[in-house]
């Protein structure tokens, strides 16, 4: 049992993950190659998949009956002038735990701490994602390129809860990195200055009940009862860095 018991497991067993993927797309090229733009539609069912849920003190992992995802994805590079590249993607996916009677039967069990899942999204799924980047490089100098780079990804909300509990929500944010910084034209030095997530936006990669301060059962039941703890994503790193290269 979770955080319960100190005596080992004697079988740690448990049954195979089968999926069924299908995907159909395209590959286009536009404006003498200078815009990519790829598409795509997906679709995968599961059975028996496999949730690794941390429970603070270990991982425990759950045999859901079904699970699945379906959605479309739309990723593109422009090359707008010689010296400036775009590039950006979006997906939107469907994901969820069917409330079928399989699902019911294993997930709303008497006692069991995923009775939330049946017709919920899958964890660490958010609906929307989104990515937008910029590439700028220009002569600033005989032999010498200056550059910059500027990169963004959104994220609409997710779970970050193994058992969908609504305190585990992390709302959608967005984090931009860049850099910027010189290179020789014959590759054999590049300076750059650079930060990642430079709003310093915080979000948590994962949050769990609270070991020993778990007081409802199953946890979801009563949030209010519980005390929960997360591990945050990294905030603002900033540095420099220089690369030398022998030939």
């Amino acid at each position: 049992a979770p955080n319960t018991s100190r005596a080992p497991a004697t079988d740690t067993s448990f049954p195979a993950e089968n999926v069924d993927a299908y995907e159909a797309g395209a590959k286009t090229q536009w404006l003498d190659r200078r815009l990519s733009l790829n598409a795509a539609l997906f679709y995968q069912s599961y059975k028996d998949h496999q949730l690794s849920a941390f429970t603070g003190t270990q991982f425990v992992e759950f045999t859901i009956p079904e699970a699945q995802t379906a959605g479309a994805e739309l990723e593109g590079y422009f090359a707008a002038t010689p010296d400036l590249t775009l590039n950006g993607g979006v997906t939107y996916a469907e994901t969820t735990y069917p409330s079928s009677a399989r699902n019911k039967a294993v997930l709303q069990a008497p006692g069991s701490h995923l009775f939330l899942l049946p017709g919920s999204r899958l964890s660490y799924a958010p609906l929307w994602s989104a990515t937008l980047g910029a590439s700028y490089r220009h002569p600033v100098t005989d032999g010498w390129d200056g550059f910059v780079n500027l990169d963004a990804k959104y994220t609409s909300s997710y779970q970050v809860g193994s058992d969908e509990d609504p305190i585990k929500m992390q709302p959608g944010y967005t984090l931009v990195n860049g850099s910027i910084g010189v290179t020789s034209r014959d590759k054999h030095l590049e300076f750059s200055v650079w930060g990642t997530n430079l709003f310093n936006q915080f979000y948590k990669q994962t949050a769990y009940d609270g070991v020993l301060q778990t007081f409802s059962t199953p946890p979801a039941a009563n949030p209010g009862e519980n005390n929960y703890y997360y591990f945050p994503g990294a905030p603002r790193f900033y540095g420099a860095t220089l690369k030398v290269r022998f030939e």
